[in-house]
């Protein structure tokens, strides 16, 4: 059994940091590559080196959802390796055509937020953290891309994970079970603090609002179904 590296980086928005997996194996396998910033890329760039790699040696990056601190270093990853970049298909826009995704959502949360009734300088922050969070280079080489679904598995760590679609905190985060082993990648899904559910429009029933909390519930539970004895947030 592989045991994977696990590389923390900065985050300092509402936490101080967040993880990155760098797991050896028949394929060397990032899950995840942090928010894009000079001192991250230093860091994960010095930790591929003290583990016995360099950085071009990445073979796939795998992504969990496209939050900014999970996918930040990704065109940087792109241009430094020739890794293939394994991601839900349901974030398949926000990679391709990310702007028109950024306007959509942005509108969407807007809307949504001013029926609630907020003041117009409450609106204005609000735009302000949704920019910071949700603005993304359209990347051009998508050639490199390899989409997955639920049910799916993924290989890395010369083992099969099973693909889990858990919402809640968003709709497109997934997480990695291997249920022989006991062990689950959980993105964001099991922290030592409860995640954040993030209501955004439903990506089946457009102009409408995800039952964000509801869902995360749900997603709690179908995880408390498996046994499991480590787990990588």
């Amino acid at each position: 059994m592989i045991e994977p590296i696990r590389i923390e980086v900065t985050l300092d928005v509402m936490f101080p940091s967040v993880n990155c997996y760098l797991i050896p194996g028949e394929k060397l396998t990032l899950v995840d590559c942090g928010l894009d910033t000079p001192e991250n890329w230093n860091t994960l760039c010095n930790a591929v080196v003290t583990n016995g790699y360099k950085v071009s040696d990445i073979d796939q990056v795998i992504i969990t959802h496209e939050h900014r601190d999970h996918i930040g270093l990704l065109g940087r990853l792109l241009e430094e390796t020739n890794a293939i970049i394994r991601a839900p298909k349901m974030t398949e826009g926000w990679f391709s055509h990310p702007d028109d995704m950024n306007r959509s959502y942005n509108q969407f949360l807007k809307s949504l937020i001013y029926s609630l009734g907020f003041p117009e300088e409450k609106l204005k922050e609000f735009e302000f953290f949704l920019n910071m969070f949700r603005k993304f280079q359209t990347i051009s080489k998508m050639q490199r891309f390899k989409f997955f679904s639920e049910g799916d598995f993924l290989n890395f760590g010369n083992t099969k994970w099973k693909v889990l679609n858990t919402p809640g905190h968003c709709p497109t985060q997934h997480v990695f079970l291997q249920k022989d082993q006991k062990r689950i990648f959980s993105s964001d899904m099991i922290l030592s603090i409860t995640p954040m559910p993030i209501v955004t429009e439903d990506p089946n029933k457009p102009g409408h609002a995800t039952p964000a909390l509801r869902q995360l519930l749900e997603s709690f539970e179908r995880l408390r179904k498996y046994e499991l004895e480590k787990i990588y947030p």
